[in-house]
């Protein structure tokens, strides 16, 4: 007979129900938010006129944005905020590089470049660890000698590899990487994408060059804890008489966070590839007729800095 869980720990149709009570408004805003992403990722894919190569960066990281939040949607219809955490944080990298790649006209080439470059050297190193011939290789199959629950890890063909970094490396070769090239290999240095060129040198420097400080040190440092299991608070509770106890599963007591920013990045993602790629477009018809008086429901309330600009 299949086990049933303890209802103290987890009582999935009671939190479903919370979790409809609470914020009614949330998944279907975000399932709405999404499909309006959906639309405007096509729309800009055939407005974008740049050079070959030049306009992949944005547009992958913006479907990247998209993705995540519809797996925050999914999540929060389950009543499952919290898994949402690595979720947003990896929406909220993305979305500094999406704001960093769009900052500026002047920049944006070198920029947008500069992040595939990035993808090209680090897809090309792990390709090469798969090569027994390789220093990449020789301690990646060390590794797999001292892992502890892995015996055996078949590797591809060699001959599929090499052509694989062929591949990626005529990519790379092209004269539009030259100076990102050299930038990269400059002695002494593995530099982030967006450091090249006197960029910020770490993530939180380029939170706070996109003046999205309280973001990065309040929402994505707290984040960073429940991403790399450090976070305790989630485990112990108290009862209405003040009894110590283990908090359940499901507890959808930030789902209304969750969700907020699970809505906010997306838009925020949204009027930045838009403006870029068709700043004549008026999406803040859409955001007023489907958006903003839900979202509002959702938040409890306008608050500054809550809301996002709708051109």
């Amino acid at each position: 007979m299949p086990t049933e869980p303890h209802k103290d720990i987890l009582y999935r149709e009671l939190s479903l129900v919370q979790a409809r009570e609470a914020s009614p408004q949330a998944s279907p805003l975000l399932q709405e938010v999404v499909n309006f992403a959906s639309n405007a990722l096509v729309r800009c894919v055939s407005y974008s006129e740049g050079a070959e190569n030049v306009d992949l960066a944005p547009l992958a990281l913006y479907r990247h944005i998209m993705e995540m939040a519809d797996g925050v949607e999914v999540l929060i219809a389950g009543a499952c905020p919290v898994p949402a955490i690595p979720i947003l944080r990896s929406a909220f990298e993305a979305l500094l590089s999406l704001e960093y790649i769009l900052e500026d006209n002047a920049n944006y080439d070198r920029r947008s470049l500069s992040w595939l470059a990035g993808y090209l050297n680090k897809r090309i190193a792990s390709y090469q660890s798969l090569l027994s011939n390789t220093a990449r290789g020789k301690e990646f199959l060390e590794s797999i000698e001292r892992d502890k629950t892995i015996r055996d890890f078949p590797l591809p063909p060699s001959d599929s590899i090499q052509a694989a970094i062929a591949n990626l490396t005529v990519v790379l070769d092209r004269d539009q990487f030259t100076e990102i090239r050299r930038e990269f290999s400059a002695p002494g240095r593995t530099p982030h994408w967006y450091s090249l060129f006197g960029g910020p040198a770490d993530l939180r420097e380029l939170a706070r060059h996109l003046r999205r400080h309280l973001q990065y040190d309040v929402l994505y440092r707290q984040w960073s804890m429940s991403t790399h299991a450090q976070d305790f608070s989630p485990f112990l509770t108290r009862s209405a008489d003040g009894a110590k106890g283990i908090r359940g599963l499901r507890d959808i007591s930030s789902l209304k966070l969750m969700a907020t920013f699970g809505i906010v990045f997306p838009l925020d993602a949204t009027r930045l590839l838009i403006d870029h790629f068709h700043p004549g477009e008026t999406w803040g018809d859409w955001y007023l007729r489907e958006v903003s008086h839900r979202f509002l429901q959702i938040v409890g309330g306008a608050s500054k800095g809550s809301t996002v600009d709708a051109a």
